[in-house]
Formats: structure tokens, C-alpha cells, sequence
């Protein structure tokens, strides 16, 4: 039997927007181009590389994780005030990472008002399209 952690932690999503808020925009769209572009199997890449390091990347990144915090660097602001930095693969990963440990809402507050008591039901179907749309074309 496999573990399941059913557990909903938003607070791990707080943290990737809270910590993403301190690199510039340029930086974050640039190594979320560079990396898509590199484990992107639909990209057309004209040089093959077997570089050990590339080829561990590619093991370690997954398109849907990449297009995920693009889109929460497009929709999160910068910190006003505050000397941006550049960010780096390292810190790319630790984000990665933060996101891998997300767990969805299994059930949301407004399913306890399903139609005819069908609430298990309606649960089990709104949970798999929540986190169908967690995924991008990629993972069709």
C-alpha cells in the first residue's frame, strides 16, 4: 500500500511567493527559459550534449515544475525598496524543492455543499480535476 500524505499545506506556496519576491524578474524568466529549453524534449536542440551535469538537471526538473514557478513569478511582485538579486540555479532548486513538497486540498470548504448528498463522490472528482490542472501540456 502506497502512503499518501493527504495533509493540504498552502503554506508551502506563501513560502516559494514570499522567497521568489527577492530575485528580479529578468533573472527568474532567463533560468526558467534556460532550463525549459534544456529538459524540454519538444525543443528542437541542433547540439547534442552529454554533459554529466546537463544530463543530471534533466533527471532532476520536470516541465511542469518549471512552467508552475514561471507562473508565480509572472503573477508576484517584486519587494519595493530592496536591491534585487540574481537568481541562481541553487536557489532555482531550493524553490523546486519547496514546490515538490506542496500537497493539494484533498476537499475544499465549498464541497460540503454538493447537490443530493453526493459530497464523497463530488470530493473524489473535484480533487482529480484540482490537480489535473496543477499540470501543464507536458504531462498529457
Amino acid at each position: 500500500m502506497i502512503d499518501v500524505d493527504i495533509n493540504c499545506n498552502p503554506e508551502v506556496l506563501e513560502k516559494i511567493i514570499r522567497r521568489s519576491r527577492y530575485f528580479s524578474f529578468d533573472s527568474k524568466m532567463r533560468i526558467c527559459r534556460k532550463i525549459a529549453h534544456l529538459i524540454d524534449i519538444t525543443f528542437p536542440n541542433k547540439k547534442p550534449n552529454n554533459n554529466p551535469t546537463l544530463q543530471k538537471l534533466k533527471e532532476y526538473f520536470h516541465m511542469h515544475e518549471i512552467e508552475f514557478l514561471a507562473l508565480v513569478f509572472l503573477l508576484t511582485y517584486e519587494v519595493k525598496g530592496v536591491e534585487l538579486n540574481e537568481i541562481g540555479l541553487n536557489d532555482f532548486r531550493k524553490l523546486r524543492n519547496l514546490y515538490s513538497s506542496y500537497s493539494p486540498p484533498f476537499t475544499h470548504p465549498k464541497d460540503s455543499n454538493s447537490v443530493d448528498g453526493y459530497t464523497n463522490d463530488l470530493s473524489v472528482s473535484l480533487f482529480f480535476t484540482r490537480t489535473a490542472l496543477l499540470q501543464f501540456r507536458h504531462q498529457r
